[in-house]
């Protein structure tokens, strides 16, 4: 007796354990932030990957100490090859979307660096969403 309930203690105790460590699919995750290094008073970018989960979204904003100010930007290149950069209102995800912020697509541009950002340091970003509301990540400065 005392044997079969330790296993049942067990399987409850690893069921419990399993349940914490499910993720809510409906929510977004972030993957693989970096920011470029830059000096004081110059301008960075913040790439990343978005992950939706089922629930349509959009992100709506950002921001951080580490610069006066923070824009959603996309880069496009034209027929001739010639790229722009123009700020984003709202970057839509779709249920289920991988969304990769890079070079020559989506990026955070930070503007106005309230300090130098070197490679090992870190700083902090808020980005809103719609729905999902606003999402704090650490991102790290790095040269690549």
């Amino acid at each position: 007796m005392i044997r079969r309930l330790g296993r049942n203690t067990l399987l409850v105790g690893v069921l419990i354990l399993l349940a914490g460590c499910t993720q809510d699919p409906g929510a977004l995750s972030v993957n693989s932030p970096r920011a470029r290094p830059a000096e004081q008073g110059m301008n960075s970018a913040v790439y990343m990957q978005i992950i939706n989960g089922s629930t349509a979204d959009a992100l709506i904003g950002a921001s951080s100490d580490a610069a006066r100010i923070v824009q959603l930007h996309r880069t496009t290149i034209d027929p001739d090859g010639n790229a722009s950069m123009k700020q984003q209102e709202r970057i839509e995800l779709n249920p289920g979307q991988t969304l990769d912020f890079e070079p020559g697509g989506y990026h955070i541009m930070l503007i106005d660096l309230n300090q130098a950002l070197i490679a090992g340091m870190s700083i902090d970003l808020a980005l809103v969403f719609e729905n999902e509301g606003e999402i704090h990540v650490k991102v790290p400065v790095a040269d690549n």
